[in-house]
């Protein structure tokens, strides 16, 4: 909302809150305080004792409207333009108002700050009206605010665009505004103090309202003289305290003076320097300078250098110009120029330049004949002024010339003079001068030649060998020409006949001239005219000298001509050989095959160069295998030693033949491409090839895998061994044709097409497996068979391979044949091939009868389930039947649920019998495997749930100074989860060691911590948590003896046994240190807790009176001790002070084994899982007992929950997480031959390793 309109808004609520007010409480005013009384008892109406005056206020400053009332009673309010302001000091929505002065004086001014535009209004002061008198309301008094104007002063053209100069001669509008005023102001111009009249004004509405704008307008057409005059603008109204003023100074432009020149003389001479000065007066601003060379098409700029001199008003610009004779008659203009010069101003002067002739030179040949006239013309070049010119013959004037002047350019003169005589031989190396004179300049130039008169020689002769010499073809010969006589000396040119020679060396001495020819001697120099002629400018005749040469030489050419140009197989071919010109005459004869053969005829004739030449004839049958050949005819000279020959090349037309090193069985690789070649020979070449094959032709045009080239040749793409076989080409020219079977041998990769798949045979039988192979080429070795169980090839049985077949003959088949065989191929061309036929060996059944498996043991009272399961091999597959104490079952019953599953050779029969009972059930079940080829029978005997049987077959895996494994067979566990125990001790000690093993259970453990060289006897027993099992073998135990020294390990070191390093397990070297450091204090701790221990028992020994005869002996880690006179802590209470050792021994009175729960050990710091061993008297159960710091840090290595807290052991087996393998059901007693135990045994795996962990209790 505007501003204006939320004070009228304001001061509308006020007025209708005070007018309510006054209504309602009239009463209470009238008889409240501040009411005055007269003397009658009656209130005093109130009266202005000051009213608001009109008055005026520039803007911005404050301003004051007094009103006081007498009596001081009443509302007092201010109003403007009708505006009711409110009651209160401070005025509501107008921050620049207040009322000042006491109300209890009745003083009520209002006071404005920074007075505003929006101030210039109407007050009037109002006093609220009362019960007892009316409200009374002042004089209306206007605030006239006064707003200064903003003035601004610039100088227009004509047409409205601004100017900053000012141009002399031309009208400028100079407009001064006085903008938002209040009121309108006064505007006055003045021009360098002087008034100006009929300036124009015209005031116009401000930019709000109240306010005005003045522009006030003088037109000014300037002169010379008000160049730097002051126009100013003078601004007032009653705002302003003095007149605001505008100042334009005049900057008024005009043209310059015309420039002068001075320094310049009427005449030069060239090369004289001129110092000209060029000077311009006057102007605004002052001319700028430059030199000019006037020409006829353009003026050529000389110098635009210039100084200004401000204190005279002048430019000035020096020219130093070193003139030339081309300056002659030139123009120099200098020009002034400023910012109103229409064109430039110039000052003008023309050069007149003196120079001599640049050039004297005399014209005409100074080479003359004896007795000619000689004409000579000396020539003296633009001259000014002109030049005159003198000639001289040997020092004396001649005075018989011809004179001529011409227009040299540049202003000067061309001056020529001719002189004539005729010569004779006795002025030859006569000396003529000119010389040429500036008269005005006093300078001369002179010029000579030397007159050459020539002469005609006098002799001239040839030397050269004598007359009956003779050179052999390629010789050199020289020859050499002399004259005497003649100037110049003369040329001397070579001829050989008619033809010119190239010029000799040539050699010239006083009169004497000589020419040497060397020439190379050819067959053409015998006998020719060798002609040497002298001649110089003065020879009418040249004289000439002849001379001859014999040379020798062999033919000079040979050609072969044949009588037919066209010959077909069987014509005569009638040949002719002629040889060229030779000296002397030369043998001639033919060469054929390689052969010589003697001419059918022979002519003879004289020829050229005074030479012989021959012809010889021959005469061959034209044959195919001809074609092409050549036959050469030679000509021989016995004199030179030289022999001529040229061949002539049989064309003999035939048909197309092959020729002998045709190719007919082409080798090629299946998948690859093939190249057919042909070789033929045919005259004409033009040959059409056609292939086919199978009466198909081969390498049309299309998308074919057949290409035809353009030698004929065949070329296969993408070959298939389908490609293999003959080829037929036929080739024809216009001659006839001819045809050939090609074989093309493709090679491919072996491919079984047949395999026995699968075999089955009778155990004891014999089989015969067969694989057929489709492969090029068939070798012998490329065939075999591999056991792909072994994974190697069969060399146990009877293989043989024929052709393209492998036979695999196997006799006698045991089980242990059964498997797959590989039938492998290469030929060595890749890819190899490979199938596999499966070998079935079919065999009666046979059942797993492991002792662990012939019981089952499930609760009697009926809430249970017995599961009996009977594991078969056999082949074919194997029917199970059930009977109970030798009756078959009745599997009707709903009792009885049977399921078979068969998995290859093995087979399971499952039987599972619901709410098993003691009377009903507790019996022994037979069960009978079935195939065609006979039958086995397995008994499970149903008891009820107990201790454990003991384990069987314990035996020492392998052994090391300080280690012992063993392992055994797991026997009946009582239809409970079972653990393992090891009990030993040394020979000579008849305390014995006990170790839990871990996992529970394993087959096989590992004892550490043993003395080397020492014997020791091992025991083991099952428990569960009924309780433990009698000691294996009856507790005859197993007697091992420890090696003696480290060297005899036949056993791993720890350091055989630590798995190898796997990604993230970088913190494990760390965690193995620690363990260490760990176990090292628990051993402490133990030692010490032992140690009191034996304290406090000699102590309590001594009270007694009584004593052990081992209490003086220390426990050893590991041990266990049997002691029954602990006294037993409750597991829930911690006040016990006392250390409890972590062994005890076994009393000699207690049996080794027994069913009782009571007397079964535990294994101390290490908990038992619910379904191990239960705590029995004499172990002590401390609070927290069995837990350290390792076992968060073995949880670490076995995140397995399931497995129990085992701290104090450490896991070096090689199996991750440190769990043993475990066996399928399939396979519990199939056992790997280990060290000392050779064979399959019941117990382990055949393929799984052997379990260890190496531990101690601490």
């Amino acid at each position: 909302m505007p501003p204006q309109a939320l004070r009228s808004l304001v001061s509308s609520l006020l007025s209708l809150t005070l007018t309510l007010t006054l209504a309602d409480g009239l009463q209470q005013e009238a008889q409240g305080p501040g009411v005055t009384y007269n003397t009658q008892n009656s209130p005093v109406r109130p009266a202005f004792r000051k009213q608001p005056e009109n008055s005026s206020v520039t803007e911005g400053e404050g301003a004051r409207l007094e009103c006081e009332v007498e009596p001081a009673s009443g509302q007092v309010q201010w109003v403007r333009d009708g505006l009711l302001l409110g009651p209160t000091r401070d005025v509501p929505g107008f921050p620049r108002y207040s009322v000042a002065g006491s109300a209890a004086a009745g003083v009520f001014n209002l006071q404005i700050d920074s007075v505003q535009l929006e101030d210039d209004a109407s007050f009037q002061c109002q006093v609220a009206q009362s019960p007892w008198a009316a409200g009374i309301v002042s004089r209306t008094a206007w605030l006239d605010v006064l707003v200064a104007p903003r003035v601004s002063l610039e100088v227009k053209r004509e047409n409205g665009e601004g100017a900053e100069s000012w141009v002399v001669g031309n009208e400028y509008i100079v407009q001064c505004t006085a903008s938002n005023a209040k009121p309108t102001p006064n505007i006055t111009f003045t021009k360098d103090g002087v008034a100006f009249s009929g300036s124009e004004a015209t005031v116009m509405p401000g930019s709000k309202a109240k306010l005005f704008s003045t522009v006030s307008v003088i037109r000014i057409i300037p002169e010379i003289a008000d160049n730097g005059k002051e126009v100013v603008c003078s601004v007032m109204n009653p705002a302003l305290s003095a007149p605001i003023t505008r100042v334009l100074v005049m900057n008024v432009l005009y043209p310059p003076e015309v420039p002068s020149i001075e320094g310049h003389r009427k005449q030069v001479a060239a090369g004289e320097t001129l110092h000209l000065v060029c000077t311009s007066r006057s102007g605004n601003p002052l001319a700028t300078l430059q030199w000019l060379k006037l020409g006829l098409q353009e003026d050529v700029v000389v110098s635009q250098k210039w100084e200004a001199d401000i204190p005279t008003r002048s430019s000035r610009s020096f020219l130093s110009y070193r003139t030339q004779p081309e300056d002659d008659g030139v123009t120099l203009s200098c020009e002034a120029l400023n910012e109103v010069t229409v064109t430039p101003l110039r000052a003008i002067i023309t050069l007149n330049v003196l120079f001599p002739p640049h050039d004297v030179s005399i014209l005409g040949s100074p080479t003359v004949i004896e007795g000619d006239r000689l004409v000579l013309s000396c020539v003296a070049s633009s001259s000014n002024p002109a030049a005159q010119l003198w000639w001289y013959r040997s020092g004396r004037e001649l005075s018989t010339t011809e004179v001529t002047h011409m227009d040299g350019g540049q202003g000067g003169v061309t001056t020529v003079s001719n002189v004539t005589f005729v010569t004779g031989r006795q002025d030859n190396g006569m000396t003529i001068v000119c010389e040429a004179v500036n008269e005005a300049l006093f300078i001369s130039q002179s010029v000579h030649v030397v007159i050459n008169v020539h002469y005609p020689p006098e002799r001239i002769w040839i030397q050269g060998p004598p007359r009956d010499s003779s050179f052999v073809v390629g010789s050199e010969v020289t020859l050499s020409c002399f004259t005497t006589g003649g100037n110049p000396p003369p040329d001397l040119h070579w001829r050989k006949g008619s033809t010119a020679l190239p010029s000799g060396v040539y050699q010239s001495t006083g009169k004497l001239a000589m020419s040497k020819l060397t020439i190379t001697a050819v067959a053409s120099d015998n006998l020719a005219d060798y002609q040497c002629s002298a001649k110089n400018p003065a020879t009418r005749k040249p004289l000439a000298a002849v001379t001859r040469i014999r040379v020798q030489f062999a033919p000079i050419d040979m050609n072969i001509t044949s009588a037919a140009e066209v010959v077909h197989k069987g014509e005569l071919i009638n040949l002719t050989c002629h040889t060229g010109s030779s000296n002397p005459v030369a043998e001639i004869s033919w060469i054929r095959d390689g052969i010589r053969v003697a001419a059918d005829w022979l002519k003879r004739e004289e020829a050229e160069y005074g030479g012989v030449s021959l012809s010889a004839g021959m005469t061959i049958t034209a044959s195919p295998s001809d074609n092409g050949k050549r036959v050469t005819c030679e000509a021989y000279s016995a004199v030179l030693e030289d022999t001529v020959n040229s061949f002539y090349q049989l064309n003999i037309l035939h048909r197309p033949e092959f020729l002998t090193d045709q190719v007919d069985v082409i080798p090629a690789q299946e998948h690859g491409a093939a190249l057919l070649p042909i070789r033929i020979s045919a005259n004409p070449s033009d040959v059409t090839y056609t292939w086919s094959r199978n009466r198909h032709i081969l390498g049309k045009a299309g998308k074919t895998r057949h290409h035809l080239n353009a030698d004929g040749s065949l070329e296969i793409w993408n070959l298939t061994r389908e490609d293999a076989g003959f080829y037929r080409i036929q080739v024809s020219n216009q001659e006839g044709e001819s045809e050939r079977l090609i074989h093309l041998d493709v090679k491919y990769s072996p491919q079984i097409y047949w395999i026995s798949d699968p075999a089955e045979v009778d155990l004891g039988g014999s089989v015969e497996l067969l694989c057929c192979v489709d492969a090029n080429p068939l070798t012998s070795e490329m065939l075999g068979w591999i056991w792909m169980d072994e994974g190697r090839k069969l060399t146990d049985v009877i293989q043989v391979s024929v052709n393209n077949s492998a036979r695999l003959q196997v006799n006698n088949v045991e089980r242990s044949h059964a498997g797959s065989y590989q039938c492998w191929a290469d030929n060595g061309i890749p890819p190899s091939a490979s199938a596999t036929a499966q070998l079935i060996v079919r065999f009666k059944p046979h059942v797993w009868k492991a002792v662990s498996l012939a019981k089952r043991a499930v609760s009697g009272d009926g809430s249970d389930s017995a599961n009996l399961t009977c594991n078969a091999e056999g082949i074919p597959d194997v029917s199970f039947h059930w009977a109970r104490n030798g009756v078959t079952l009745d599997l009707n019953n709903p009792r009885y649920l049977q399921e078979t599953v068969h998995d290859g050779p093995v087979h399971t029969g499952l039987l599972r019998i619901l709410n098993v009972t003691a009377n009903l059930d507790y019996a022994t079940f037979s069960c009978t495997a079935q195939n065609p080829l006979g039958l086995d029978t397995f008994h499970i005997e149903l008891v009820s749930t107990g201790p454990p049987d003991p384990p069987t077959g314990l035996e020492l895996v392998r052994k090391n100074h300080n280690a012992v494994s063993l392992a055994w067979d797991p026997a009946f566990d009582g239809g409970l989860p079972q653990t393992f125990q090891i009990r030993y001790k040394r020979a000579d000690s008849l305390r014995h060691l006990y170790v839990d093993v871990y996992p529970p259970e394993s087959g096989t453990f590992t004892v550490t911590g043993l003395v080397p060289g020492t014997e020791y006897n091992f025991s083991i027993r099952a428990l569960n948590a009924l309780g433990s099992s009698g000691y294996a073998d009856s507790g005859r135990g197993l007697t091992v003896v420890t090696a003696e020294h480290p060297g005899q390990d036949p056993f791993p070191t720890e350091s055989d046994h630590t798995p190898p390093p796997r990604p993230g397990d970088s913190t494990i070297p760390l965690l193995v240190t620690f363990l260490l450091l760990v176990i090292l204090l628990n051993v402490g701790i133990a030692v010490s807790c032992v140690h009191r221990l034996r304290e406090r028992r000699e102590q309590a020994g001594k009270n007694d009176g009584s004593s052990s005869s081992e209490g003086g002996q220390c426990l050893q880690l590991n041990d266990y001790e049997d002691v029954t006179s602990v006294q037993t802590v409750s597991a829930e209470s911690e006040s016990e002070p006392r250390s409890i050792d972590n062994s005890y021994e076994e009393a000699s009175s207690q049996p080794d084994h027994g069913p009782d729960p009571r007397s079964s050990e535990v294994t101390r710091g290490h908990p038992q899982p619910e379904s191990g061993l239960q705590k029995g008297p004499g172990v002590p159960q401390l609070p927290g007992f069995g837990q350290s710091v390792l076992d968060g840090l073995y949880r670490f290595h076995r995140p397995d929950p399931e497995l129990p807290a085992a701290g104090i052991y450490e896991d070096v087996s090689d199996e991750p997480h440190g769990k043993a393998p475990h066996c399928p059901p399939d396979r519990k007693d199939q056992r790997q031959g280990l060290p000392g135990r050779p064979g399959p045994g019941p117990g382990f795996c055949a393929d799984d390793e052997l379990f260890e962990m190496w531990g101690e209790l601490v």
